[in-house]
């Protein structure tokens, strides 16, 4: 090892040994709630983002749905109590085409409709 990195940690053992028992207590403590404060931070920032592939949706359709993600390995969140499918923000659009191409969602509705005749 370097001198340099063998003298540094030289002066930390011996500023360690100086320690009392409670400050190695709490010196421990805090480094237990910095390495888990670390693992929460990464498992957080790992999470990918989740966007709605399908709002709305029937029991019927939000179950038809998620056949087709468990059969594409695809990871995927209900909300909205079961009506409402989110996935991973890269795979938004490759799903709704795989989707479409299945016929889902099989409930027909009008979508974006003016109910107002214009004379």
């Amino acid at each position: 090892m370097p001198k340099a990195v063998s003298s540094l940690f030289e002066r930390a053992r011996r500023a360690v040994a100086g320690f009392s028992l409670a400050q190695r207590t709490i010196a421990i403590i805090g480094i237990a709630v910095l390495t888990l404060g670390i693992a929460a931070f990464a498992s957080w920032a790992a999470r990918p983002t989740m966007t709605p592939l399908f709002t709305g949706l029937s029991a019927s359709d939000a179950s038809a749905v998620v056949e087709q993600l468990r059969s594409s390995s695809v990871a995927y969140e209900l909300t909205d109590g079961g009506s409402t499918v989110l996935v991973p923000d890269d795979e938004v659009y490759d799903q709704r085409l795989a989707a479409a191409a299945a016929g889902l969602p099989s409930d027909s509705t009008k979508g974006y409709s003016c109910s107002t005749i214009w004379a």
